[in-house]
């Protein structure tokens, strides 16, 4: 495997998360970071596929079984990876940046291919009215990604404190309709599918979730399922409504998910920009565990992402 110099990490929940565990240990921050966009010796940008077979077997070939012993992922606590400002991964694992303004937009690429996965599962072409609950980066990439996969589908987000959500209203309302989550308790069973996008303490919105879906209708949850969800209310309802539940939280090598992943993070630039509304920087000279430790764990407004001084 080649050594690589890490230009831009994305912040993940899931990193944040980790950190926030009374039990995480602040000398393992250099081995979280899964949305990374690294360069070479001469400068070239590659977004990174983060999961990395030490055997290259067939196994991600299967659709029903993304993950073997054979399979690390960076950021998951095993190799150095985005946080450490220096990666060793296959060159296979790259995919070259393509000449554009804002190349820190590649750090969406791992939430775009667990979205497009996803709808892989589902096949998103067979729903004509979708609700996605979630503030952050991932629902709000699932909603675009859903109008342009199906432009006649019927997207609505429903975000948490809608009083303060003015800036992603002001980016994305003429492409999608934003509305508050706090509305969701009066909605009837009316959604083909629900998409939970929260990515923690997911009790209330999956409960939520159930209530809303139409029966024989789908719920698609994205992100690693919160460990705190030991009892949600009216799950009953999952059998009497016959409900589909679905969890996406990887992506596939049949499907090329993160390779396409990649071409329409970039084919969108400018759309996606706006998402990336807290960028942080740190030297890969000098890293300050504590520095960026406290950086980490500031609250997000929708994506963070450091940037680092090579």
């Amino acid at each position: 495997m080649d050594t690589y110099n890490v230009k831009y990490a994305g912040i993940c929940g899931s990193d944040i998360n980790k950190i926030k565990s009374k039990d995480f240990d602040i000398k393992k921050i250099p081995y979280l970071g899964h949305e990374i966009v690294c360069s070479d010796n001469e400068g070239i940008l590659y977004v990174v596929n983060p999961f990395v077979c030490k055997s290259g077997c067939s196994t991600c070939d299967n659709t029903s079984f993304l993950y073997c012993e054979n399979v690390s992922r960076l950021g998951d606590g095993c190799i150095k990876s985005g946080f450490s400002g220096e990666i060793s991964v296959p060159p296979e694992n790259l995919y070259r940046v393509p000449v554009c303004d804002h190349p820190q937009i590649g750090v969406l690429c791992d939430g775009v291919a667990v979205i497009i996965h996803g709808l892989h599962l589902i096949n998103i072409n067979q729903f004509s009215n979708v609700a996605i609950v979630g503030s952050g980066s991932i629902a709000i990439l699932a909603a675009l990604i859903i109008k342009d996969y199906n432009p006649n589908c019927e997207v609505e987000v429903f975000v948490r404190r809608i009083d303060k959500q003015e800036y992603l209203i002001s980016y994305y309302s003429d492409y999608l309709k934003i509305s508050d989550a706090g509305t969701l308790k009066n909605k009837d069973e009316k959604y083909d599918l629900v998409i939970e996008a929260v990515g923690g303490l997911q009790t209330e919105s999956i409960s939520t979730a159930i209530d809303i879906v139409k029966k024989s209708g789908t719920i698609l949850v994205f992100g690693a399922f919160s460990a705190e969800c030991s009892s949600l209310s009216g799950i009953r309802k999952l059998f009497y409504k016959q409900i589909h539940l679905i969890g996406s939280n990887s992506f596939c090598k049949m499907y090329n998910d993160f390779g396409v992943a990649v071409e329409w993070t970039f084919s969108h630039e400018s759309l996606l920009y706006p998402l990336i509304t807290n960028q942080m920087y740190a030297s890969k000279a000098d890293l300050d565990i504590m520095q960026l430790y406290e950086q980490i764990v500031k609250k997000k407004i929708i994506k963070d992402c450091f940037i680092y001084e090579l």
